[in-house]
């Protein structure tokens, strides 16, 4: 009776471990952590500059607006996004001359998250990972090296009453802009 012998199934293990890690995490933390690793390799390995040193060149894109789903409807999002990339000859005039589409695949960009996730720290890196990588596929004549961010409001719609929790711009900017939360700084009216 004392010499029992329990027989392991190693190919369950790695099962166990993540159950046990979805417990503990979550499904939307496991994928997010997945999500960015993957991103971040991705961007490392094709964008590895030829010397570490070399200077970032910036460019200011125009700011992308649009809503997002957040935990109690809709939300409207203004991002100011910023390209950091190394001098190249065309580059810049490319990215200038794009300026539309890479608006457009930063509005389908932001459209895959929620606003729990770009108000997260870590979130908004995924954000600047999958930006990066997406512009770049859109650029021929070199590389963004990296995405920051000039500006970023996010405004739960359902907080300012507006129209069905949909984006009407005339209605939505004087509702902005006459908003006296704490939650807002910056904007006339809010907190400092």
């Amino acid at each position: 009776m004392g010499n029992r012998k329990i027989k392991i199934s190693w190919g369950l293990i790695p099962t166990m471990v993540a159950v046990i890690v979805i417990g503990v995490w979550g499904v939307p933390a496991l994928v997010n952590k997945l999500t960015i690793g993957a991103l971040s390799q991705k961007v490392i390995d094709k964008h590895k500059p030829s010397d570490g040193n070399e200077p970032l060149k910036t460019y200011q894109l125009p700011v992308v607006k649009t809503e997002l789903p957040s935990g109690t409807g809709k939300a409207y999002v203004e991002a100011g996004i910023g390209v950091g990339y190394i001098d190249k000859p065309g580059l810049e005039g490319e990215i200038k001359q794009n300026i539309p589409l890479l608006k457009s695949l930063a509005i389908e960009v932001l459209a895959t998250f929620n606003t729990a996730q770009v108000d997260d720290p870590t979130g908004r890196e995924a954000l600047a990972l999958e930006l990066a990588h997406r512009f770049n596929k859109a650029l021929t004549k070199g590389t963004v090296e990296e995405i920051f961010f000039y500006s970023f409001l996010i405004t739960d719609l359902s907080k300012i009453g507006g129209s069905e929790n949909s984006l009407q711009p005339a209605e939505l900017s004087n509702k902005i802009q006459s908003l006296q939360h704490e939650y807002v700084p910056g904007l006339p009216g809010g907190a400092e």
